[in-house]
Parts: C-alpha cells; sequence; structure tokens
C-alpha cells in the first residue's frame, strides 16, 4: 500500500497540486518529507508537481525501509532518524 503514497496516488497529487496553487512549492514540501523522499531529497520537490509528475520519482512511493529502519524520532514536526 505504501508503494502508492506518491504521486501515483490520485487524491495526494490533487492535494499537492492545490497546496502549491494557493500556498507555493515551499510549503508543499513539508509533506513530500514522508510521501516523496526521492523528489524531496533529490532537490526536484522545488519544481511545482505538475512539472515533474510524470518522472519515475515522482511516482516511487515508499518501499518497506523508508519506515523499517527508523532508530530514532525526535519531533512530530520533521523526519526520522535512519540507520
Amino acid at each position: 500500500m505504501h508503494h502508492f503514497s506518491s504521486f501515483n496516488n490520485q487524491w495526494y497529487r490533487k492535494s499537492i497540486e492545490y497546496m502549491q496553487e494557493v500556498a507555493g512549492v515551499r510549503s508543499s514540501k513539508w509533506c513530500a518529507g514522508c510521501h516523496d523522499p526521492r523528489c524531496s531529497n533529490s532537490g526536484l520537490f522545488d519544481t511545482p508537481i505538475k512539472q515533474i509528475v510524470d518522472r519515475p520519482e515522482a511516482r516511487a512511493g515508499l518501499g518497506c525501509l523508508m519506515c523499517h529502519s527508523i532508530v530514532q524520532v525526535k519531533s512530530t514536526m520533521v523526519r526520522a532518524t535512519f540507520s
């Protein structure tokens, strides 16, 4: 199911498109930390989603290790620390 956490999920995609229209690209980066780590870590999330939505990274979703390699969570407002 987590494979569909990125822009291959129509509900998430529309939420981000709306957020970027209303509040700008920068505000949507917070969501990318969990939903789109490949786009976030590569810098692709600095680009409006409508320009990158068809790239493989934007449809990658999450693999098992994204959650199962967490070793520490310091805050609910930031990403976890991975092993």
